[in-house]
């Protein structure tokens, strides 16, 4: 089956590695996207490594994997998608969002929806800062097909070896730049 990448936001592909001191991409000012995206009623600043952008792109076009968004943003995803020069894809929303919004909780709705695609049985690759141990362990224990969850260090977002991970997982060549 086709696999599946759900794809969070902030701390993901909007990161920020000055903020800890080191520079995961390297330190010319090439290396990074630094645009921003409305969200709500407000604009968002996004600062993003060229290669994840390449990277995503690539998996997208070359059709490794469906590219969904499962974020906060909603809807407003695509908003990022064209700010970043992205594909629109795919967005997984829940209604239940504001009630459930906590990373740690059993019931929070991002969980909901990623057992939910897992249990399609479809490869599933889900990255988001917010993945505790407590979250892994419970979509681990609710899902037989085979998953990579990856949970970025939320000022850094993705580094190269998380794309090496991912690469790897959905089978696809890949020489980190």
């Amino acid at each position: 089956m086709w696999p599946i990448w759900l794809l969070d936001i902030d701390g993901v592909i909007n990161g920020n590695p000055y903020r800890r001191g080191h520079n995961l991409w390297g330190g010319e000012a090439d290396s990074w996207i630094e645009t921003n995206a409305m969200g709500g009623n407000r604009w968002w600043p996004l600062t993003t490594a060229i290669p994840v952008v390449n990277f995503i792109r690539r998996v997208h076009d070359e059709k490794w994997a469906e590219i969904v968004w499962l974020t906060t943003w909603q809807t407003d995803a695509n908003n990022v998608s064209a700010a970043l020069g992205l594909p629109h894809f795919r967005v997984l929303t829940n209604p239940m969002r504001d009630g459930t919004r906590y990373h740690e909780s059993a019931d929070w709705w991002k969980l909901a929806e990623a057992i939910g695609q897992a249990q399609l049985g479809r490869p599933v690759v889900w990255t988001d800062d917010d993945l505790s141990r407590t979250v892994k362990n419970l979509f681990y224990d609710q899902c037989p097909a085979p998953s990579l969850l990856i949970s970025p260090h939320g000022d850094e977002g993705l580094a190269p070896k998380h794309l090496v991970r991912i690469a790897a997982f959905l089978n696809m060549p890949y020489d980190p730049e």
